[in-house]
């Protein structure tokens, strides 16, 4: 008969086993659908997961992530999937937290003005045409346009408001082939890469003239 110190033992290698299996099927059961996913895997207890977590790592081994990488500098610590969804949505570590008043405002001065990466200097506080305020004017665009989003790739479809849009980002260019009709989510989009979407407005406007 087995002591209780290798019962023990025998007790927690089949509880790991249960836990990494489990583990493993509830992170195919969310990402169902999805093909090719890579995962990584965890040198110390061979745990699969998108990520090899700073908490993993400090809970369930007692180092650090520092410590990790000099003992396996060459192990990955993250899946291209994970990567690749913190390129998209940014960094989501401070979801979730609660933080004073104090350290909101530090935030938000550490964001304000041109320390903010979408800064124009300050092209919003510039004023409009004369012709911009009137509603004539704006339908007459949405008109043309047929009251629908002009973005080909449009993610939404249905009851959506539509605003108009200046091609080439100047408020006081209000000439009616540098004015187009987009969706609010196509035109906050439109505020990054500036370039590209000037480019492809005009090749669009161009397109619906023809």
């Amino acid at each position: 008969m087995k002591d209780s110190k290798s019962l023990k033992e025998y007790n927690k290698e089949k509880s790991d086993r249960w836990r990494q299996k489990h583990e493993v099927e509830k992170s195919k059961e969310k990402y169902q659908g999805i093909k090719n996913i890579d995962y990584v895997e965890c040198e110390i207890c061979k745990k699969r997961s998108l990520c090899i977590s700073t908490k993993h790592l400090r809970h369930r081994h007692k180092i650090t992530r520092k410590e990790y990488i000099k003992r396996f500098p060459y192990t990955k610590l993250c899946s291209k999937k994970r990567a690749l969804s913190q390129a998209r949505y940014g960094n989501q570590s401070n979801k979730g937290k609660k933080f004073s008043n104090e350290h909101k405002l530090k935030l938000a001065e550490s964001k304000f003005g041109n320390k903010n990466p979408a800064w124009n200097g300050g092209s919003s506080y510039l004023p409009y045409c004369p012709i911009w305020t009137s509603k004539e004017f704006k339908e007459y665009i949405k008109y043309r346009d047929k009251h629908r989003c002009q973005n080909p790739s449009c993610r939404i479809k249905l009851n959506v408001r539509l605003v108009i849009h200046h091609i080439d980002y100047t408020k006081e260019n209000c000439a009616t082939d540098n004015l187009i009709t987009l969706c609010i989510s196509c035109n906050s989009r439109a505020n990054h890469k500036r370039e590209s979407w000037k480019k492809f407005y005009k090749r669009v406007l161009h397109m619906n003239s023809l």
